[in-house]
């Protein structure tokens, strides 16, 4: 999804920062600096309430105005960008254009190309705004989780309010994006700057870990509702990445585990929602009332919760004192035994988790429906069928792909479902389809 409002800040906080980086006065050209990243990142994470701003005509002079100010930018107030990345992004763009010559649709092959040369301004003008330097970059970080967060709550509000039922699309939120998968993707973005917030070293600010911990609660139950396969698939891949690569891991483990207790004693509350539709097949306004009141109550206990583990924390003494020592290996003792029961579990559950397995990827392969209970564990629906049509062009057309923008001319061709769609669910399989082994 493309970014309907931050594109309009970007270009006028970097204005304003690069006069006050020539005005000679470095203590406001940093407040100033702090300011409009701050406000670029929060344009950035609420700029979902303005459905992405996917319509070419608001996306389209955004993007002229992106590129005009990304050139002038570069050649009056220099800082390196990385062309490492920046290169490729323009390379799609060209790639797109060139194949609008073989394309069936030339107007969605140059729509295509369009907004890889948006992309690729947008990310141009983020580089340059922070331009390797590391408290620009967590800055801009910050202003998008909270705009993420702030959303997030809104969210909670209307539902709150008795409203919740017009942010879903049947039992699965929707709104305010518009799309069920891209809302879930905004959510999973501002878990991660929350859960910095929470593990911040040496314990600094108790009440800021705990509203940091507090956060990732909300935006993870939001993300359940969303009944979002692919949030749960990144949530625990990104997870184990986390735990397994980046250092700090004791403080994110208990994190996580705390986090993970909110959810499941939430779960029961949040699974109402879709398991208890109205007629209508929407959910009712007392289940989601409901839902989001468990989720605020589990999210403001699991954050004072952690507070008090990080009070508790600081009087441990400081790094390498003998009582610190200790309580670390007393913790690093109960996530071993952790660990141990969940390998234990999975082994003695191995034959039904094979055959759970087994009878899930047979739905994905043969289309079997949705369930109506819940998604989340199922692989039923019609995502097998937009990944086969997509093989299929690419097949066709191996080296340059059927044209930029042009996968739905052949998926209406060779389709197995009813579904209307205009790319198949997969930006791997649509850019090998479109763009072949070259894109």
């Amino acid at each position: 999804m493309v970014s309907r409002t931050a594109p309009f800040a970007a270009p006028v906080s970097l204005l304003a920062l690069g006069g006050e980086a020539q005005s000679g006065a470095p203590g406001r050209s940093s407040r100033a600096e702090a300011v409009g990243l701050l406000a670029v990142g929060a344009a950035l994470g609420i700029s979902q309430v303005v459905h992405g701003a996917y319509d070419e005509s608001v996306w389209a002079p955004i993007a002229l105005g992106a590129l005009a100010l990304m050139l002038g930018l570069m050649l009056g107030a220099p800082r390196r960008v990385p062309l490492a990345v920046l290169v490729p992004l323009l390379g799609l763009w060209s790639w797109s254009l060139v194949s609008s010559a073989w394309s069936e649709s030339t107007d969605s092959a140059h729509l295509a190309s369009n907004r890889w040369l948006l992309y690729a301004a947008a990310f141009g003008l983020l580089a340059w705004s922070i331009a390797g330097n590391r408290r620009r970059a967590l800055t801009l970080l910050a202003g998008t989780a909270a705009g993420i967060l702030g959303v997030a709550l809104w969210m909670l509000v209307r539902m709150l309010s008795g409203h919740g039922p017009e942010l879903f699309l049947t039992t699965r939120l929707n709104d305010p994006l518009g799309y069920v998968n891209g809302e879930a993707g905004y959510l999973l973005a501002g878990i991660w700057p929350c859960l910095a917030l929470a593990e911040r070293p040496d314990w600094r600010s108790p009440a800021a870990a705990g509203s940091g911990l507090a956060a990732v609660v909300i935006l993870a139950g939001l993300g359940v509702l969303t009944q979002s396969r692919s949030f749960g698939l990144g949530l625990c891949v990104a997870l184990a990445l986390l735990l397994g690569l980046i250092p700090g891991r004791l403080t994110r483990a208990g994190a996580c585990l705390l986090i993970a207790g909110a959810l499941a004693l939430s779960y029961s509350s949040l699974a109402a929602v879709w398991r208890h539709p109205a007629a209508s097949g929407a959910p009712t306004t007392a289940s989601t009332r409901h839902a989001a009141l468990v989720l605020l109550a589990a999210a403001l206990l699991a954050g004072a919760l952690w507070s008090s583990i990080a009070v508790a924390a600081r009087r441990w003494g400081p790094a390498g004192s003998v009582r610190r020592n200790q309580a670390i290996r007393l913790a690093n003792g109960g996530l071993a035994a952790l660990a141990l029961a969940a390998v234990l579990g999975v082994a003695i559950n191995a034959g039904a988790i094979e055959r759970r397995i087994h009878t899930q990827y047979d739905a994905f392969v043969h289309l079997a429906p949705s369930p109506t209970s819940s998604r989340l564990f199922s692989g039923g629906g019609n995502r097998f069928d937009y990944w086969r049509v997509a093989w299929i062009e690419f097949r066709s057309a191996p080296l340059g792909g059927v044209g930029a923008g042009n996968y739905p001319p052949d998926y209406y061709v060779h389709r197995r479902t009813t579904e209307a769609i205009q790319q198949p669910h997969s930006l791997e399989l649509q850019t090998l389809a479109e763009l072949g082994l070259v894109g």
